[in-house]
């Protein structure tokens, strides 16, 4: 069925992140050239900039975007397609430090294998996260896991992938007391001092956050400790793969209070507000694994 879909597509827009944790000049030549022969019209872009995918994507008339990056170029071209009231079809290939999402949706991680096996006739409509008008695919964090990602060193990712962001959270454990954030969900007011609201199971990689995950809702993993020995045991959890939270909530919205900066599919977020809301809804957005 592949074969007709050259007619149908006008343009691929294949965009490419030369600062991602696996890039490589050569396998993005090659899924270039396997679009091309499959499709015909396919444009590579490399990202410059900071937001540049977004940019990118809320303009662009190509019917399918290939993401070729991480889960921070992933998080771009989905805000950038989000606001648009036609249908988007995106195919994400790991050439990111953690490739959180592919893991998630079971999508080969060899870029070259997922780009030769992906079908246009296996779609699933993506359901989106929001905060503060950003959309985000798997994670949302405060407390120690966005001062995690806020104090990540981008040399030293680039050096030694994901264990900068464990060099990150050593910091963070030595330095910091974190304020207690409060959220109200399902009617119901909590305290905690770290939380993380997730619509996948999947974390920093292949940790487990949940074990079982309903779709279309958010799931919230709390920890109500501030001390330090709390974080360390989630930690310890997720370094042995187990599941980091044994107890969370499920919800369609929650909302925040106490917190002026979060991670959003591990990048960094600033919000500038004593409270927000975050919700999930299904998107125009449809995946292609």
């Amino acid at each position: 069925m592949d074969r007709y879909r050259k007619v149908f597509f006008n343009k691929i827009l294949l965009i490419a992140n030369p600062n991602s944790g696996s890039f490589n000049a050569f396998k993005i030549s090659k899924i270039h050239d396997i679009l091309s022969d499959r499709f015909g019209n396919t444009e590579i872009v490399y990202t410059d900039f900071a937001g540049h995918a977004e940019k990118l994507c809320s303009t662009t008339n190509a019917q399918l975007i290939v993401s070729a990056g991480g889960d921070g170029l992933l998080n771009e071209i989905i805000n950038g397609l989000a606001h648009k009231k036609t249908h988007s079809l995106v195919l994400p290939l790991p050439l990111g430090t953690a490739n959180v999402f592919c893991r998630e949706k079971g999508i080969s991680l060899d870029a070259l294998s997922a780009v030769k096996k992906f079908s246009l006739d296996n779609c699933e409509q993506l359901y989106l996260g929001k905060v503060a008008g950003r959309y985000f695919l798997q994670v949302f964090g405060a407390g120690f896991d966005a001062e995690t990602v806020r104090r990540v060193d981008l040399k030293t990712k680039s050096r030694v992938g994901k264990l900068a962001y464990v060099f990150s959270g050593l910091k963070v454990i030595y330095k910091n007391n974190f304020p207690a954030i409060v959220f109200y969900c399902n009617g119901r007011k909590n305290i905690c001092h770290h939380i993380i609201i997730s619509i996948g199971r999947y974390y920093a990689g292949g940790f487990y956050l949940f074990k079982n995950i309903i779709k279309g809702k958010l799931h919230i993993g709390c920890l109500k400790s501030d001390n330090r020995l709390a974080v360390m045991k989630a930690a310890l959890k997720a370094l042995f793969k187990r599941q980091i939270f044994a107890t969370y909530t499920v919800a369609d919205k929650i909302k925040i209070y106490g917190i002026d900066y979060c991670q959003i599919d591990g990048e960094f977020l600033p919000l500038n507000r004593n409270s927000c809301y975050v919700t999930i809804h299904k998107s125009n957005i449809y995946l292609v694994k």
